[in-house]
């Protein structure tokens, strides 16, 4: 952890000096060049961006088919006894369609009672 952190500041001090010392630079050419060095700086951000961006999408290996359905339920800090009714709304795909999240995940956490959970139809 002390590592990231170390690793977080030297690159922010970094880009603060490389931003500073580009803002000066930029200073002293004048308005009309600092305009035109700046629009191909952008340019190449943009560029940097969206193959990041592309990079991202592809790498994830996400399709289209994914499904997420079903409840969460969060119980905390409760002092008295607690009853949860849930009933299932068919919001499940049928099986074998692609990868999906689906079903009731329940939390109880730091509960000083009782905790019933109880699936209707």
């Amino acid at each position: 952890m002390q590592r990231a952190k170390v690793i977080f500041w030297c690159g922010a001090a970094i880009a603060s000096t490389a931003a500073g010392a580009l803002a000066v630079y930029l200073a002293s050419v004048g308005w009309d060049e600092a305009d035109k060095i700046a629009g191909v700086i952008s340019l190449f951000v943009a560029l940097i961006g969206l193959a990041l961006a592309v990079w991202g999408a592809v790498a994830s290996g996400s399709g289209g088919d994914l499904r997420v359905g079903g409840s969460l339920t969060d119980v905390g800090r409760t002092k008295g006894d607690v009853v949860i009714r849930r009933r299932d709304r068919g919001r499940r795909g049928p099986p074998g369609t692609g990868p999906a999240v689906a079903g009731d995940h329940d939390r109880v956490r730091r509960t000083k009672g009782s905790v019933r959970i109880e699936d209707q139809p």
